[in-house]
């Protein structure tokens, strides 16, 4: 877990471990009530990397991601975020 002396780095890296269950939960809901849910923006781990990538969690069990194209000066400086 998080303790308060862990860095903003260190937290946005632990939050990302919960994106892919975050996701799987979300999926199900937008397949469970036939609605399609905009799941937001969600850090995302690959290859050593941080992104952030928002999701579409379609009604039919698709889900559509889009990474983000111009992270702000803070993504890029505090969380050593990429685009």
């Amino acid at each position: 877990g998080l303790s308060p002396s862990d860095s903003s780095i260190d937290a946005i890296w632990h939050l990302a471990e919960y994106t892919e269950e975050i996701l799987t939960a979300t999926s199900r809901l937008a397949v469970s009530y036939n609605i399609n849910i905009i799941a937001g923006s969600m850090p995302v781990t690959e290859e050593s990397e941080l992104y952030n990538v928002s999701y579409l969690c379609k009604r039919d069990g698709t889900i559509e991601s889009q990474y983000k194209l111009h992270p702000t000066p803070h993504e890029k400086k505090d969380w050593i975020m990429k685009g």
